[in-house]
């Protein structure tokens, strides 16, 4: 998914949720079982798996592709290590904002919009989360080299 699509969404997911949280709070307070019993040590267990899976994928990748650059020389690839450094920092980011939500949630909520507020808030970290995975997933397709034949390696 290219950047601006994935801003847009991100917009509309937020203007949907304050829609909702102004309008029909019911609906993401934890007056809904799922978010009641999801946004809590479940929610940081969701986050915790895919950070760990995905940062040691992502540090693999950035192993494999320093490798790849002696090998090659290639200058450009500084600029998709650089966004695998950007993914990882953003996806700490968000698992630190889901910690904060979680911990946070019992004592800063007084009412529905309150839950209401910090679930939407909670499920717009997870929608992030997706949308980082899809662009990592998305880069690592687009990386395109030419094979390196046996003659190239031989010095």
């Amino acid at each position: 998914m290219n950047p601006v699509a994935s801003k847009v969404v991100l917009i509309v997911a937020v203007g949907v949720s304050i829609c909702l949280i102004a309008y029909r709070p019911d609906w993401l307070s934890d007056n809904n079982e799922f978010l009641k019993n999801f946004v809590n040590h479940e929610y940081l267990n969701i986050l915790g798996v895919i950070l760990a899976i995905t940062l040691a994928s992502l540090s693999q990748l950035h192993l494999s592709l320093s490798k790849l650059k002696s090998r090659i020389g290639d200058d450009g690839l500084d600029e998709i290590k650089a966004e695998i450094k950007s993914s990882a920092a953003w996806l700490i980011g968000g698992f630190l904002l889901g910690l904060v939500a979680v911990i946070l949630k019992p004592l800063i909520v007084f009412g529905a919009s309150g839950e209401a507020a910090v679930n939407a808030f909670s499920m717009i970290v997870l929608l992030f989360y997706i949308l980082v995975l899809s662009d990592i997933t998305l880069s690592v397709f687009d990386i395109d080299f030419e094979p390196i034949s046996d003659d190239d390696t031989k010095v």
